[in-house]
């Protein structure tokens, strides 16, 4: 009886949730509504699915990839040098069958065409969701209007994405030699 007072206790707060808007991502990539920020059962800081099979987000930690692993995620893509992590995240990404991909950004220099490269063959190459991730989310973000740059998307709609991903206005004349447009 105890476990169905347990349960039943937490309708009401899955019930807020939803209310509120939380959405939450299912292996494959999926929400529970539109256009949904998606929940994640740890806290990833700056977590946002800005497509549905691409997550950009700050530092994640050992439990997150855990949990990035258990809901079908299956790349991780790091843009920060190894010596900014706390953790062995190649390893641990591997470990959880994930293919792990390390493209090294410095935010004072800006993202080079190889580096878009690399982030360009690294989505293309899985089919399940992929986090992306920095520090903080603002390189990450940074690489995505980078690649939608890369792939011809108009400036505003490219930079519009990037900042909504968590990119700061740092980055735009870094990113400018991208726009074909400008």
């Amino acid at each position: 009886m105890a476990p169905k007072k347990i349960a039943l206790a937490a309708i009401p707060l899955a019930v807020l949730l939803l209310a509120a808007g939380a959405g939450f991502v299912f292996p494959g990539g999926g929400d529970t509504r539109e256009g949904a920020v998606a929940a994640t059962p740890v806290s990833i800081p700056g977590f946002k699915m800005i497509t549905e099979r691409v997550a950009i987000s700050g530092m994640p930690g050992r439990e997150a990839i855990s949990a990035l692993a258990e809901q079908g995620f299956g790349l991780v893509v790091n843009l920060c040098d190894p010596r900014e992590l706390a953790f062995p995240e190649a390893q641990d990404v591997e470990s959880l069958g994930m293919r792990y991909v390390n493209i090294p950004v410095d935010g004072g220099t800006g993202i080079d065409p190889a580096q878009v490269q690399a982030f360009a063959q690294a989505l293309n190459g899985t089919s399940k969701p992929a986090l992306v991730h920095c520090r903080s989310g603002n390189r990450a973000g940074a690489m995505w209007t980078a690649y939608r740059l890369s792939e011809g998307v108009n400036w505003d709609v490219a930079l519009a994405e990037g900042r909504a991903a968590g990119m700061s206005a740092s980055w735009e004349d870094l990113l400018r030699p991208y726009c074909r447009a400008c």
